[in-house]
């Protein structure tokens, strides 16, 4: 079934020349959108963003206290607390404070290589996130673009939201390794 607009009094010109327009305002909306990002600093703000939120991330520090064969026995007769003073008053935790200071150094290399691939992967997210964020309001930017920057919709706004949400897609994580 076709739709006859012979009747209408509209013109195939004046269709015609709409859709051009919309189709120009598209392509406009999308390089508009790109030279507004550009001007934000997105490029420049986000990979710091990022670095940082990664770097803030807590970690858990849990430290062996010293524990001395003397504190232990001190409740014990005198005759075992002595032995205590034969051995050198040996420190009953130096065998897990050892492990501890080890698996903290493999930690420590984990971290760095994760912060490394985190910094590497920064710029390629925040670009994701400025594709996402032209593709998602592709509407919105054609109709800012389209009315000669008369018409601004909230998604046009409000342009730092919508690229961290597009941030936060699966798409944009998955770079990177979801660092």
């Amino acid at each position: 079934m076709s739709i006859d607009i012979s009747h209408s009094g509209i013109g195939g010109g004046l269709i015609v020349a709409c859709l051009l327009y919309a189709g120009a305002s598209t392509i406009a909306g999308q390089a508009m959108a790109t030279r507004m990002i550009d001007k934000s600093g997105w490029h420049l703000e986000c990979p710091e963003g990022l670095k940082a939120a990664v770097r803030s991330e807590p970690r858990s520090r849990t430290r062996i206290p010293e524990k001395r064969c003397s504190d232990v026995t001190i409740w014990l007769p005198r005759e075992i607390q002595e032995l205590c003073g034969v051995f050198g008053n040996p420190d009953l935790n130096a065998q897990a404070r050892r492990a501890e200071r080890e698996l903290e150094a493999q930690r420590r290399a984990v971290e760095k290589r994760r912060l490394d691939r985190s910094a590497a992967s920064a710029g390629s997210k925040c670009s994701c996130a400025a594709n996402v964020y032209k593709s998602d309001e592709i509407i919105a930017l054609a109709i800012y673009a389209g009315s000669f920057r008369q018409i601004s919709l909230p998604a046009v706004d409000d342009m730092q939201l919508g690229l961290k949400q597009g941030l936060a897609t699966q798409q944009c994580q998955a770079l990177g390794g979801g660092s």
